[in-house]
């Protein structure tokens, strides 16, 4: 895992010139305890179902998974230069349909706005957060919704309803534009889901306006592509999987979480020898659809990505 995160962080290196990194606050001991703290106290006082059994599970995962901010990092990209070109050099050139947003940035239509590219295998959720500074309102409900799901579901919600902060899903490899306030300092938040289905903030970054900037994940195992580079096209009704890895493993395609029912079983599990290529048949109608893609090796955690149709998917050594 650690040779992966630094193969990521030097093609980053050699990619990104003069590009700005932002690394995120690691959460230690006590900023687990504290957030142990607050989710008991959420769960005693927050009358709603289910309160008790999602509060005992985020704080099990809580301790559990290891912490995202670790290999996580946002990368602001320097002006006047060619982003489409960075992101290419990235090894996640946004798709098609996003040629006429980098040809308006090109061109200079930053005002109001930032530009976030997900470089990451999962769909991301980038929230604008109120205010140049935090304030002590602002730090207690940061908080508590980093406590329990219920209670960051619905601040998102609630802001979405005010017309307040701006929330964004960004599905892996596409970019986005933020409508952000007019001031100095922007604060992005940076988590993992869509709508409904956010997880807890991997991390936030501060950004001026006009400013361009890519989500990485340094010890990802999975990479999407859209661009292929051997003339052939990747069907719209399939995925294209690349195993890569010195051993075999075993893909599983699901429906997003937003449309799976508990326990629903897999679409299809299919297997891929080292180095072997395959076409994934997908359910009709897909044209707009995402899918989830399970990567399992043996003796190693289950990898996860949300894929387009025609799209590919590269499995990398794992080290």
């Amino acid at each position: 895992r650690q040779l992966r995160k630094l193969r990521h962080s030097h093609r980053i290196l050699c990619a990104a010139e003069a590009s700005k990194s932002h690394d995120f606050e690691h959460k230690g001991a006590l900023k687990k305890i504290e957030a142990t703290a607050l989710g008991l106290v959420t769960m005693l006082v927050l009358p709603l179902p289910g309160t008790m059994e999602l509060g005992a599970l985020h704080i099990g995962m809580l301790w559990l998974s290891g912490d995202p901010s670790n290999s996580h990092i946002a990368v602001e990209h320097p002006t006047g230069q060619p982003l489409a070109a960075m992101l290419e050099r990235l090894g996640s050139s946004p798709p098609p349909r996003s040629a006429v947003i980098l040809a308006g940035w090109a061109s200079g239509g930053h005002k109001g706005v930032v530009l976030v590219h997900n470089a990451t295998a999962r769909r991301i959720t980038v929230h604008v957060l109120p205010g140049e500074q935090e304030t002590f309102a602002s730090k207690v409900g940061s908080k508590f919704a980093e406590a329990h799901p219920y209670v960051r579901g619905a601040a998102m919600a609630m802001s979405q309803k005010q017309g307040g902060d701006s929330v964004a899903v960004i599905t892996p490899t596409d970019v986005a534009l933020i409508q952000v306030p007019d001031q100095n300092n922007i604060r992005l938040e940076f988590s993992y889901g869509t709508s409904g289905h956010v997880e807890k903030a991997v991390g936030r970054a501060s950004v001026c306006q006009g400013a361009a900037v890519s989500f990485m994940c340094l010890d990802g195992g999975v990479q999407i592509s859209n661009s292929h580079g051997d003339n052939f096209v990747v069907e719209d009704s399939t995925i294209r999987v690349v195993n890569n890895d010195l051993t075999s493993v075993a893909v599983s395609l699901y429906r997003p979480v937003e449309l799976r029912k508990h326990f629903e079983s897999a679409l299809s599990v299919t297997p891929l020898k080292p180095g072997e290529v395959k076409h994934l048949p997908l359910p009709q109608p897909c044209i707009g659809c995402i899918f989830e893609l399970e990567v399992r090796r043996e003796g190693r955690k289950c990898e996860y990505s949300e894929v387009r149709p025609g799209q590919c998917l590269v499995i990398d050594s794992a080290g």
